[in-house]
């Protein structure tokens, strides 16, 4: 009992510490003090020309998951595709604004994106690059997203 409790503990440090390492925030052009005094940013989000795994278009993606559920459960795929664009909205946008706000708010900024259509500015989040990730047990692959 006791080795179980020692690796149930580990186990939740690792994913701590993986975890958090891609909360940062780099400057690559421009600076962060022109957003002094703004308290709203508004956020569209754009999925247009976005891989996803080993596929190039995210068509293809959903193409051959659907398939695939299909030929197992008539139906499971087509419910598997509506529930995946649901999750753009309801769970990675929803998560990123999240993470993003818990940032901004550790950072004192005072800066809150969302949905702020009569914000003065609006950030465009393009995600070019969507990889889900998987667990099988034996081997497994963290969730991540690229964007410009």
């Amino acid at each position: 009992m006791k080795h179980l409790k020692i690796i149930i503990s580990l186990a939740i440090l690792f994913f701590f510490l993986t975890e958090t390492n891609a909360q940062k925030i780099k400057v690559e052009q421009g600076e962060l003090s022109s957003f002094k005094g703004i308290t709203e940013l508004n956020v569209e989000y754009d999925y247009s020309d976005m891989g996803v795994g080993k596929f190039k278009t995210e068509e293809a993606y959903i193409e051959k998951k659907k398939n695939d559920y299909n030929e197992d459960e008539p139906g499971k795929g087509d419910a598997w595709e509506e529930e995946w664009n649901a999750d753009k909205e309801n769970t990675y946008q929803m998560k990123f604004e999240q993470l993003f706000n818990l940032i901004m708010l550790s950072e004192e900024t005072g800066i809150e994106i969302g949905f702020f259509p009569s914000a003065e500015y609006t950030l465009i989040l393009k995600t070019t690059f969507l990889e889900p990730g998987y667990n099988i047990g034996i081997s497994s692959k963290n969730a991540s997203i690229n964007v410009e």
